[in-house]
């Protein structure tokens, strides 16, 4: 009796020591709980952001996981930034703004801000005053930025453009038919201010080119564009004996968006007699930069269209 009295105060004594095991699956509130907010949406500027050295966190906490989006926009610019996640927290870490738009840019202004849930009915809203804008200018050295005609040499169904812009100051608009044969159908050559143009970096892998594009969402779209080198120095390029490198880009969406890419992308340009220099990338002696329009398709009645704006070099990485 003993021994089996032994027996069993062992066993015991194990199953209490056993390790709990954990929990799999969603708790019991994901499910069957009402959605409350817990901690109301705030950030932690409430006396305005100055984004030349300041940034916004944002936070919040629900009692239920829930998928989320927050929304700033500008009430003068209509600019957009969004965050998204799903969780029962909205981490400041993952909504750190440092004042970048998704598309068009904000300006100094007040913002609204919106926090949706998903099967929330209601949006949870605040507020943020811009006090100074983010300085895209601070980070790239500006190849233009379309504000006037300095600098563009428009030929084709090319025209300025107030009513679209990503920075408030205008853009150029680009517009043709397709008739057969890919044609193209209109562009700007980009002069520098100077003999060549101002860049950071030699480096092919590490020079990127940015250029906000207006899309209209033709999937036959392409917008195509071109560095010419002036190798001999000689002030002008000439395409019987230097090189030009182009870069295509296939414009199939509506509304903006930066486009970017390292200079080690683009490729030698052999048309229409072009493909006749080195064959090395002298990024240094870029005399002109061509941004063209071109149809991808076949004959089209529709008129292909786009707008560009604020075209920029950078170091190391997109604008």
């Amino acid at each position: 009796m003993k021994r089996i009295i032994y027996t069993l105060s062992v066993a015991i004594m194990a199953m209490a020591c056993e390790k709990e095991e954990a929990f799999i699956g969603p708790s019991s509130c994901d499910q069957f709980c009402e959605f409350r907010v817990s901690e109301v949406l705030s950030h932690n500027q409430n006396d305005g952001v100055d984004f030349t050295n300041e940034s916004v966190e944002f936070s919040a906490k629900f009692n239920n996981t829930a998928n989320w989006k927050i929304i700033v926009e500008g009430q003068e610019s209509g600019a957009i930034k969004t965050f998204s996640g799903s969780g029962r927290t909205i981490d400041p870490s993952i909504t750190k703004w440092d004042g970048k738009a998704d598309g068009k840019w904000f300006t100094e202004e007040d913002c609204n801000v919106s926090l949706v849930v998903d099967d929330y009915p209601d949006t949870i809203s605040s507020s943020l005053t811009i006090m100074n804008k983010y300085d895209y200018d601070g980070i790239g050295t500006v190849i233009n930025s379309f504000k006037n005609l300095l600098g563009v040499n428009a030929y084709g169904g090319v025209t300025t453009d107030q009513s679209i812009d990503i920075d408030g100051n205008g853009s150029f608009h680009m517009e043709g038919t397709e008739t057969g044969g890919l044609w193209w159908m209109g562009g700007m050559a980009l002069s520098p201010p100077g003999s060549y143009f101002t860049i950071p970096t030699t480096s092919p892998d590490q020079l990127y080119f940015n250029m906000y594009v207006y899309g209209t969402g033709s999937a036959t779209t392409k917008l195509t564009v071109t560095f010419l080198e002036d190798e001999n120095e000689d002030g002008t390029f000439d395409k019987a004996t230097e090189d030009g490198w182009e870069k295509p880009t296939i414009i199939d969406w509506i509304g903006w968006k930066l486009i970017s890419f390292p200079m080690s992308e683009t490729t030698e340009m052999f048309e229409n007699g072009h493909g006749n220099g080195n064959e090395t990338k002298e990024l240094d002696k870029i005399k002109m930069i061509e941004v063209q329009l071109f149809s991808n398709g076949t004959a089209d009645p529709t008129p292909k269209a786009l707008n560009v704006d604020y075209a920029v070099f950078t170091e190391n990485g997109p604008l």
